[in-house]
């Protein structure tokens, strides 16, 4: 499935491109495909200026993957590894390595099979709402290919963490379910840092996310989580609002947690050993050596206070370097002059603007754009850059909403069809009736009926 990201006139959009038809998965077979789409539509894969897509081999792999094959037609092409995945990945690898903290999954998702497998359990948790004078709230189900299930699993049990206290406190001591014990013992969730890894994984999820933008919002999540829980003696973390709730509650419930001091303690080590493996992992995901982050000097909140001549010197020449032949400067000091003039225009225009707004009218204004010529190119490559394939992924969800067990036999053409009026839809003001008949009409021959009296039979039944 194939998305593009491209400027129209003044406006960065995001859009369904094509369900090409497979025949093979392997790097050389989806490279020939994707190239000869293109080529039949006229488009120039060297204009193509960033590749984005999941972390497979297949895809990214550095000598004999899709990217790779695409630079040799492409030389300026930069690959990017979905920052969604990336965040993702880098989640689940820093809960591997704790081991109490690779249990939680496992224990939201029998806390939700509990209910779900049994409507008299429901019914019981429901009366238990009711009288505690609470709002209902459902379990939610853990998906494996879904980004957000886990936090939003792990909302709701906190949410209702009075609810299920005495609801299991009630099997327990009653002898009716004995899994109910294990299950209480480990509701104490981590709420708060789920909560910070779902903000960061939404802000990813942005259609127009670019490259800088993922990398400066999982800066911002390392310092957030490094400052709440890792500066702190070793024997303390500077606990959310959620966690000190629980441990409130705590307690109120030797018998069934245990000792409140030897809670925290398993807390407070568990805590800080998952945060610094998940700083590793985003830190190694998410390096600030990338070149992509050259373009941050079009960021006007970046600027600093105080001019400066060095201000952005080294990223122009990167930048230089590596799209020279695209420029129309003619050496490294024509670009760095021009740079110099608009970075003070930068400062005294665009200071409350976005990187998107000031690249936007960098690359639409004719006049700006004939004065800084090479920075308008460099703006505009920056708009098209591509940080994540979330859109892609949803793309993949209607397919499934659309190909069901019951429809498996849909071709690919006419897959891609249904999936362009979903995903293409623009409402019926837009829509021309009479062309889409026509159209309709022309594809193949048919035998047209008209329910007309005064026609004869031969006018009845034609052949078109």
């Amino acid at each position: 499935m194939l998305y593009v990201k491209y400027r129209y006139q003044d406006t960065v959009k995001v859009k369904f491109l094509k369900n090409l038809d497979v025949v093979s998965c392997t790097a050389l077979s989806l490279y020939n495909i994707i190239k000869q789409y293109f080529n039949d539509n006229n488009v120039r894969l060297e204009r193509m200026i960033m590749w984005t897509s999941d972390g497979a081999e297949v895809m990214l792999g550095k000598y004999n993957g899709v990217q790779a094959r695409l630079k040799v037609d492409s030389p300026f092409l930069l690959e990017q590894h979905c920052v969604t995945h990336r965040e993702a990945l880098a989640t689940k690898q820093a809960f591997a390595k704790v081991s109490y903290m690779s249990k939680v999954e496992g224990i939201v998702k029998a806390i939700y099979n509990h209910f779900s497998r049994s409507s008299t359990r429901q019914e019981n948790l429901k009366d238990i709402f009711c009288v505690l004078d609470q709002k209902e709230i459902r379990m939610k189900r853990v998906h494996d290919i879904r980004w957000l299930s886990l936090g939003e699993a792990v909302t709701a049990i906190v949410r209702s963490y009075d609810v299920l206290v005495a609801y299991f406190s009630g099997e327990s001591k009653s002898g009716k379910d004995p899994t109910a014990m294990g299950i209480l013992s480990a509701i104490t969730t981590y709420r708060d840092l789920l909560g910070k890894l779902n903000s960061l994984n939404k802000a990813l999820q942005e259609r127009n996310i670019r490259p800088s933008d993922a990398g400066r919002s999982v800066k911002r999540t390392i310092d957030s989580l490094r400052e709440r829980y890792l500066t702190a003696a070793d024997d303390a973390i500077t606990w959310g609002p959620s966690m000190q709730k629980l441990l409130s509650r705590l307690p109120d419930m030797t018998e069934l947690h245990g000792n409140k001091e030897e809670s925290q303690k398993l807390f407070t080590s568990d805590v800080k050993h998952l945060v610094s493996e998940l700083n590793i992992n985003l830190q190694h995901r998410f390096p600030d050596t990338a070149f992509v982050n050259n373009f941050d000097i079009f960021v006007p909140a970046l600027f600093p206070e105080e001019r400066s001549v060095l201000y952005g010197v080294d990223q122009i020449e990167e930048l230089y370097r590596r799209y020279r032949t695209l420029l129309p400067a003619e050496d490294l000091e024509t670009i760095s002059d021009e740079w110099d003039d608009l970075k003070y225009c930068l400062k005294e225009s665009y200071l409350n603007c976005s990187q998107e707004e000031f690249c936007l009218d960098l690359t639409v204004d004719p006049v700006k754009r004939q004065q800084y010529p090479n920075m308008a190119i460099l703006a505009e490559m920056c708009l098209v850059m591509a940080a994540s394939s979330a859109e892609v992924e949803r793309g993949f969800s209607q397919t499934n909403l659309i190909k069901t067990k019951q429809r498996n036999r849909l071709s690919a053409q006419h897959l891609d069809m249904l999936l362009r009026v979903k995903l293409c839809y623009t409402g019926l003001q837009s829509l021309d009736a009479t062309k889409v008949y026509n159209n309709w009409l022309q594809a193949k021959r048919r035998r047209l009926i008209f329910d007309n009296p005064h026609s004869s039979d031969s006018e009845s039944d034609m052949d078109c």
